[in-house]
């Protein structure tokens, strides 16, 4: 039932992971705004001795400084685009049942094995694998709305 919807299981794969999506994102950007200082401190730098006229970039180091911000902004799009998604899916989840919420979140969310979901919810694998295909089911239905 999982392969019919690719896209629910995305959605809950990033939901699950979002935090250290985040973390990745916040981290690249900060190592290219270090990047990007450097550009002007190599600059600042003049080890020959001889005097200048000015510290103005050149236009090797614009083209570098756009690159920086052009990658930077592709970050904060994927930023963006993480937070609309987890958003969309915390509305999801509240639409479900308690038990579907239950089963969904322990398998994908938590990654509990089927056993143990089973042991916890007191139903049998098999109750709990039709509690999660509806589950996917109705989500399916609610995640077309949003996109």
């Amino acid at each position: 039932m999982e392969g019919k919807y690719p896209d629910i299981i995305k959605m809950l794969d990033i939901y699950k992971n979002k935090d250290e999506l985040i973390d990745n994102i916040y981290y690249n950007i900060e190592n290219i705004n270090i990047l990007k200082a450097g550009i002007y401190d190599v600059k600042s730098v003049c080890c020959d001795g001889l005097p200048r006229a000015s510290q103005k970039l050149d236009i090797s180091d614009k083209i570098i400084n756009d690159k920086y911000n052009k990658q930077i902004k592709k970050f904060e799009v994927e930023l963006e685009e993480i937070e609309k998604i987890c958003n969309i899916c915390e509305k999801i989840l509240k639409g479900l049942e308690p038990k579907e919420f239950d089963v969904i979140n322990l398998y994908y969310i938590k990654s509990y094995k089927w056993a143990k979901i089973a042991n916890k919810t007191s139903y049998s694998i098999r109750q709990i694998r039709r509690i999660r295909d509806g589950a996917l089911k109705k989500m399916n239905t609610a995640y077309k709305l949003y996109f």
